[in-house]
């Protein structure tokens, strides 16, 4: 699949091709959002800023020059000014931090961003099974939580199927079958995205 088709498969077409000045990207990790709006020539006006708490994946991103600035942060205490992004992004961020430390960045990125707000998380709870020391998941996060602060949400897959229970293919599966309804009708979905244009 194509790096087009996977950000049309995720970015909701409001936010798709626009002019940003300034984007910021919140756990930033290894740069993939970061490179894939490069790679697809979305934000190639823009000046894109990376934070993330890992300095590891700051260099990473730096050796790779994915960002124009990348800042060692916890989002929670992002270290920007009121109104300085058009676009802000975080993917799979807010999950792990607790509820009000969740709050205060919502509270935060709000404040700073100007026009345009991107947010992907699962679903209610998602509990993460792996090797010691994978992060874990802090809080739960539900359609109302973003509703009430004025965000659109949508939903991706289908909420329930446990991949550690069933082939990984059938997952894949009913992420495809489902993602259209829950896309409709974000409670149902796995994950979900919440969107806030001001």
């Amino acid at each position: 699949m194509s790096h087009a088709k996977i950000l049309d498969a995720i970015v909701p077409y409001e936010f798709r091709n626009l002019p940003y000045k300034m984007m910021l990207e919140c756990g930033c990790g290894l740069g993939t959002w970061g490179y894939l709006i490069r790679a697809e020539n979305r934000g190639s006006q823009a000046y894109i800023v990376g934070v993330d708490i890992t300095k590891e994946y700051l260099h990473f991103c730096k050796k790779h020059k994915i960002y124009d600035d990348l800042i060692l942060a916890d989002v929670s205490k992002l270290p920007f000014r009121s109104n300085t992004f058009d676009f802000a992004l975080a993917s799979e961020v807010i999950e792990h931090l607790n509820k009000k430390r969740g709050i205060d960045f919502l509270d935060q990125i709000e404040t700073m961003t100007r026009n345009k707000i991107l947010l992907t998380t699962p679903n209610g709870n998602w509990p993460i099974k792996g090797a010691a020391g994978a992060e874990r998941h802090m809080s739960e996060w539900k359609v109302k939580d973003f509703t009430k602060r004025g965000y659109k949400v949508r939903g991706v897959g289908l909420k329930g199927f446990d991949p550690g229970r069933v082939p990984h293919m059938f997952c894949i599966l009913m992420r495809f079958v489902f993602t259209p309804i829950s896309y409709l009708l974000p409670y149902f979905g796995e994950l979900l995205i919440a969107t806030k244009i001001k």
